[in-house]
């Protein structure tokens, strides 16, 4: 804790003195990104949860934007009641294509943002998709959620 004081003509302005809590720069590389929301999958039985965990990350705002099809999902986000920096996110897509989900604390994106999230019709089609990944992704920031979760 700080204590500002300011003063105009000798004499404590309004308010003064101030107390003030000065906490560390906001670290997106603490916040870690887990769940099936964030992995390649089947809109039939595609499970779209995942969660964001900023403990550690100091303070910092939260912000998740997802692209897709559109008209193609509703986003829902809420704080997890008893761990509050823990955020639950979900996106139920009902059509199929390329959805980009990008997560980022006080403007930086955060390991393995933006995810890039192919929802199929069918298991063939993924498996595709999967064997595709697998050849075109090369950094850790353009790798699918399973292999950017080995890293860590």
């Amino acid at each position: 804790r700080h204590v500002l004081q300011i003063k105009y003509g000798g004499e404590h302005v309004n308010g003064s003195p101030f107390q003030l809590k000065v906490g560390a720069q906001p670290d997106a590389s603490k916040v870690r990104v887990t769940g099936p929301g964030v992995e390649h999958g089947i809109l039939a039985t595609y499970q779209s949860r995942f969660i964001v965990e900023t403990r550690g990350a100091g303070a910092g705002q939260l912000t998740v934007r997802i692209r897709g099809p559109k008209g193609g999902f509703q986003v829902e986000m809420y704080r997890d009641s008893q761990r509050d920096r823990t955020i639950l996110c979900r996106y139920d897509p009902t059509e199929t294509g390329l959805y980009v989900v990008s997560v980022r604390w006080s403007g930086v994106d955060v390991p393995g943002s933006p995810f890039q999230i192919n929802i199929v019709d069918t298991q063939q089609e993924l498996e595709q998709v999967l064997h595709d990944a697998s050849f075109a992704q090369s950094s850790v920031t353009h790798r699918s959620f399973s292999q950017w979760r080995e890293d860590i």
